[in-house]
């Protein structure tokens, strides 16, 4: 549930079909994203989840499944 939630928040705001984003696939090189589009993603997850996930984790978040990892583990 939370991959799909996740996948489905990435795929919004990059403006990408979710079909095209696993967990394998990686936030910068696959999607495009840039740090704009990283924050938008992590502020909405935080929003969705009432998490917090902290700065300085955010750069360890190379594939969509590390990001999920991540937030599975502060629920």
């Amino acid at each position: 549930m939370i991959d799909r939630m996740i996948i489905d928040i990435i795929s919004e705001i990059l403006n990408t079909d979710s079909a095209l984003i696993s967990k394998d696939t990686l936030i910068l090189e696959d999607l495009g994203a840039n740090s704009l589009d990283i924050i938008e993603i992590i502020t909405e997850i935080e929003d969705c989840l009432k998490i917090t996930i902290p700065d300085d984790v955010i750069p360890g978040f190379k594939t969509v499944g590390d990001l999920s990892a991540y937030v599975e583990s502060q629920k």
